[in-house]
Parts: C-alpha cells; sequence; structure tokens
C-alpha cells in the first residue's frame, strides 16, 4: 500500500528517532486511509508532557497522532505562490527548489494530533471578511485554504489567549469554538479528549516544543507571521524565510534520519 510521505514507515522511523518526549513503538501502529495512525496515552509529570505508544483500542487518555508536511509546498501551493513571485527570479527559483527537496524532506515533517481532527484544522485555515476563519465542511470550499503552519500555530494560541482572560460567557465561548482548533471536533465525540490534551500544556509554547521541537522565540515568529496575508512579494519572501529558519531549527535541536 502507497501511504502519504509524511506518514509512511519510514517517516515514522524518523519520527521514533527524533522525538524525544514521544516514545514511539512503529509495531502498534495501524492503517487509515492510505496513512499510518499511532494512539498515545498523555502523561503529565509535573509541568512536562511525554507520549508514549499504546494498544490501538486503548481510549483512556490518549489521543491519536499521524504525520504531517508542515510548511506546505505541493504543487497547488507551488503554482499560487508562483503567481506572487512572477518580478522575482530569485523568489521563484526557491519556490522550485522548496517543492522538489523541501515539501518531502524530514526537516519538513511533523506529528499532529489526528483526534478531534486537529490536522485537517491546519489545512482549512482561510481568510475572508478581514479575518482568518476555519472552514468547517458547510458550503462550498474556499480556495484560499493555503495549509500555513503560521496561521494554524496563530489560530491555536487563541486558546491560551481566552484561557488568561479567565471567565467569558456562553456567547463568546460559542463565537470561539465555532471558528477555532475545536471546530471540526464538535461535529463528532472527540471534543473533550483534544481539549484536554491542549489544556493540559501550560502554554502554547510547551505544545510547540513537544509537537514541533522548536524553540519560543521560533513559536513567537511564527505565530506573529500567521497574521500576516500572502499578497506580494514582500509577504512571500518572509514566509519563505520563516520555513528555512524552521527547518534549520530542526535539524539543529532534532536527530537527522
Amino acid at each position: 500500500m502507497n501511504f502519504e510521505y509524511d506518514s509512511d514507515k519510514d517517516r515514522w522511523e524518523y519520527y521514533k528517532k527524533s522525538y524525544t518526549d514521544i516514545i514511539i513503538d512503529t509495531d502498534m501502529l495501524f492503517t487509515r486511509k492510505n496513512r499510518l495512525v499511532g494512539t498515545f496515552s498523555v502523561n503529565k509529570i509535573n509541568t512536562q508532557i511525554k507520549l508514549e505508544q499504546v494498544e490501538n483500542k486503548s481510549k483512556e487518555n490518549c489521543i491519536e497522532l499521524s504525520g504531517d508536511c508542515f510548511f506546505n509546498f505541493n504543487e497547488k501551493k507551488y503554482e499560487r505562490y508562483m503567481q506572487i513571485a512572477q518580478s522575482s527570479e530569485e523568489l521563484k527559483k526557491r519556490l522550485l527548489e522548496y517543492k522538489n527537496n523541501c515539501h518531502h524532506s524530514n526537516a519538513n515533517c511533523v506529528l499532529l494530533p489526528v483526534t478531534g481532527a486537529i490536522n485537517n484544522v491546519k489545512g482549512n485555515v482561510y481568510f475572508n471578511n478581514k479575518q482568518f476563519k476555519v472552514y468547517n465542511r458547510c458550503g462550498r470550499p474556499p480556495m484560499n485554504r493555503d495549509d500555513r503552519p503560521d496561521t494554524f500555530i496563530y489560530i491555536l494560541s487563541k486558546f491560551w489567549d481566552i484561557k488568561a482572560r479567565g471567565e467569558w460567557n456562553l456567547r463568546e465561548a460559542g463565537l470561539f469554538l465555532s471558528n477555532s482548533v475545536f471546530s471540526h471536533s464538535l461535529n463528532g465525540e472527540n471534543f473533550a479528549v483534544i481539549y484536554d490534551f491542549l489544556n493540559s500544556f501550560n502554554t502554547l509554547d510547551k505544545f510547540c516544543s513537544l509537537m514541533f521541537g522548536i524553540d519560543e522565540n521560533l513559536v513567537y515568529k511564527i505565530k506573529n507571521n500567521g497574521k500576516i496575508l500572502i499578497t506580494d512579494i514582500y509577504s512571500l519572501e518572509k514566509y519563505l524565510n520563516l520555513a528555512s529558519e524552521f527547518w534549520n531549527s530542526r535539524k539543529n535541536q532534532m536527530i537527522t534520519f
């Protein structure tokens, strides 16, 4: 069977070597469509979160993870960014390099929760009416869903921002949840599971450290860039530089395979 690049057996072997706080046993992976998926128990020791792979049928205090190409430079995204880069030969050259050699690379592959369809939320953020929104599979899919990790982290950060505010009323809660990292989980049975998982992290930085292997300085850069639309050469170049910085950080902080 042909699996998606980011969740095939080779990538899971890479994850096994590179994630120090996620204990992986590739013999316990299972197939879901064209992906290999793992079930992990969530263990909090003081303020540190560790995940350990368990049998697929385990449900108590567990989440499912699979792979994701973090910065998306597939053919469709490449064509869109090329339209923006038309007057810059340097950017066009970089885009071709990113599509051919970086999109499918170990440094660009991370684990994301499948539970609560968090991985699908990342791929369904779009811009409309002066704000980023999450497409909830109602109506025609927007064309400008760019699957940007920076925008995903920006959307994700709002969870901890809301927590820091303290009390909030039912209307505020509804408005937040309907256009948040929880949007897709509200249609199923996994809202409480993914809420408890995210809530186990004290900060966005802690979550990004475990799942993406990046420090708080890079989290700050990525989150703030996620607020910006990519509409011109300047914003495109910033996005490409951010991708390069992320890949270099992954190579420096994690064991390359």
